[in-house]
């Protein structure tokens, strides 16, 4: 017990922690509104949207494959770059959602540029959270796990009361979601 107050004591592990548990509710929030907007609205079947979620999934693992080659650059200035970049196109998909008639494109396209990029941020902070605490890693990564799990666990539990007839309610949500991204990057120290 005494490990684990230590451990969320630690101000960067806790902002390290809230930062992937919101860049992962983006791809949950996905998962739980994706296949109605997918099945129900666009008329597509299962199949499509598998395809769709598998796709996802590999974006977020080439984001991880892009970090290994940008792990030279410093790890404020990566996390900011590559959220201002999912806010811009957070905003753009926001104003589509309003004007351009909802298609699969519009739905697959943002949400992919997002896994990439929340690919490229969350091993970086899942690292330096874990390595604040080279004597007790084991702990640290238990929790650092635990509370990412609990963080999708109430955002999936949220995202049930999106509406999945268009596109906008999941926009606004990955708005809302990188913005506190944003927020806590500015609090944060990074040393």
């Amino acid at each position: 017990l005494k490990r684990y107050i230590i451990i969320l004591s630690n101000r960067e592990y806790v902002l390290a922690v809230l930062t992937n548990g919101l860049l992962y509710s983006c791809l949950i929030t996905f998962t739980i509104v994706g296949p109605f907007i997918v099945q129900s609205v666009m008329h597509y079947n299962a199949i499509i949207f598998g395809y769709i979620a598998l796709s996802v999934g590999l974006f977020w693992f080439i984001g991880t494959m892009i970090n290994r080659f940008l792990i030279h650059i410093n790890l404020r200035r990566k996390t900011k770059l590559c959220l201002s970049v999912m806010f811009i196109v957070s905003i753009i998909n926001f104003i589509a959602s309003l004007y351009i008639d909802m298609n699969i494109y519009s739905l697959v396209i943002p949400t992919l540029l997002i896994s990439v990029l929340g690919g490229i941020i969350f091993p970086n902070n899942f690292a330096r959270a874990v390595s604040l605490f080279p004597t007790m890693s084991g702990s640290a990564n238990a929790l650092f796990g635990g509370f990412i799990f609990i963080m999708t666990g109430i955002t999936s539990a949220l995202s049930t009361y999106l509406k999945s007839t268009h596109l906008t309610s999941l926009a606004i949500d990955y708005m809302g979601l990188i913005v506190m991204c944003m927020l806590i990057a500015t609090i944060r120290k990074y040393d």
